[in-house]
C-alpha cells in the first residue's frame, strides 16, 4: 500500500493493481466510458449537485459522496427511467470531495470542489 502526500498532509493510501505500462495495445470498452459529468465545477455550499448522463441510462444509479478520508457522506439510490440528472443538496463544507457513481456494471469515480459558500 502506498501513500499519497500533499506537503506533509497524507491525503490517502492506494494500491498498484496492474502495470502502467503494457505491450497490449488500448481497446476502449463501454465500461469504461464516462457515464455521467458534473454540469458546474466547483460549486458553493448551498448549490445542488447536478450530474447529467452522457448516454442513455438503462439501469438504477446509485450516486455515494465521499471525503478525501474515504467517509462516506451520501448515499442516494435513482430508480431507473428516473436517472438521466441526478441532482441532490449535499450540504457540505469547502473542500474536495469524491462522487462515486455506480449503473449496472459501470462505475465512475468524479472528483469535484466545493468552495466557500
Amino acid at each position: 500500500m502506498n501513500r499519497i502526500f500533499f506537503d506533509t498532509v497524507d491525503i490517502g493510501a492506494y494500491e498498484v493493481t496492474q502495470p502502467c505500462i503494457s505491450n497490449a495495445s488500448f481497446q476502449p470498452s463501454e465500461e469504461r466510458l464516462p457515464l455521467f459529468r458534473l454540469l458546474k465545477n466547483p460549486i458553493t455550499g448551498h448549490e445542488h449537485l447536478t450530474f447529467l448522463a452522457d448516454q442513455v441510462v438503462d439501469n438504477d444509479v446509485t450516486l455515494q459522496i465521499f471525503d478525501l478520508t474515504g467517509v462516506l457522506l451520501t448515499n442516494k439510490f435513482y430508480p431507473k427511467g428516473n436517472n438521466q440528472v441526478l441532482s441532490l443538496s449535499p450540504n457540505l463544507r469547502a473542500g474536495v470531495y469524491v462522487a462515486a457513481i455506480a449503473s449496472g456494471a459501470k462505475k465512475q469515480v468524479l472528483r469535484f470542489v466545493v468552495a466557500g459558500r
